[in-house]
C-alpha cells in the first residue's frame, strides 16, 4: 500500500516522458506538437525560433506587454504581473540577447508612456518600473557592444521622458550611472 501511494506521489520527469513519447507515430507526434504550438505564445516562439522560421518572434509579446500595461476601456487598471510574465515567458522559451533587452527596454517605454498619459497614481506601478528598468539595464550588458547603443539611448529617453513624481526619474539616472551607460 505505501509503495502504490509512494508511486503515485513522484513526481513525472523527463524520463517518463520520454518513454511515452517512444511510443508515438510521426501522426501522433505532429499532433502533440501542434497542442503545444496552440496552447501558448511562448511556445510559439520557441518553435519558431528552433525550426528558423524567421518572423517577428517578438510581436506577440510586445502586445501582451503593452496590452496589459496599456489598457484600453474605461476603468482599467493596468497588470504589472501579466506584461512581467509576458517577458519571464520569452526569457523561458527563446533566452536571453537583444529580444530580451529589446522587451525590457519595450516595457519601460509603455509603463512610462502609461504613467505620464495616465496619471497614474499608483506607488507599485512606479517601484515596477523601476526594477524592470534595472532589468533591462542587466539585459543589455548581456547584447554585444556594437548593439548596445540604442537601448541605452531608449532607456535614457525613457529616464528624461519621465512626468510623474516618486522619485523614478532620480533612480533611473543612478542607474544609468551605476551600469556605465552615463
Amino acid at each position: 500500500m505505501a509503495e502504490t501511494r509512494a508511486k503515485r506521489a513522484k513526481k513525472p520527469t523527463w524520463r517518463d516522458a520520454r518513454v511515452r513519447l517512444e511510443s508515438f507515430d510521426r501522426q501522433g507526434l505532429l499532433e502533440l506538437i501542434q497542442h503545444l504550438y496552440n496552447a501558448d505564445q511562448g511556445n510559439q516562439a520557441f518553435i519558431h525560433k528552433r525550426l528558423d522560421l524567421g518572423g517577428d518572434l517578438l510581436e506577440p509579446f510586445k502586445k501582451t506587454i503593452e496590452n496589459s500595461l496599456f489598457p484600453s476601456g474605461i476603468g482599467r487598471d493596468p497588470s504589472v504581473p501579466l506584461a512581467k510574465q509576458a517577458i519571464s515567458h520569452y526569457r523561458k522559451t527563446v533566452g536571453v540577447g537583444a529580444g530580451l533587452a529589446e522587451l525590457t527596454v519595450f516595457y519601460c517605454e509603455v509603463a512610462t508612456d502609461f504613467g505620464n498619459r495616465a496619471g497614474y497614481e499608483m506607488p507599485s506601478y512606479y517601484n515596477a518600473l523601476c526594477s524592470m528598468f534595472e532589468q533591462a539595464m542587466k539585459s543589455i550588458v548581456m547584447v554585444p557592444a556594437a548593439d548596445r547603443l540604442p537601448f541605452v539611448e531608449r532607456l535614457k529617453s525613457v529616464q528624461r521622458g519621465v512626468e510623474f513624481g516618486y522619485g523614478v526619474d532620480s533612480y533611473m539616472d543612478w542607474l544609468l550611472r551605476k551600469y556605465g551607460a552615463k
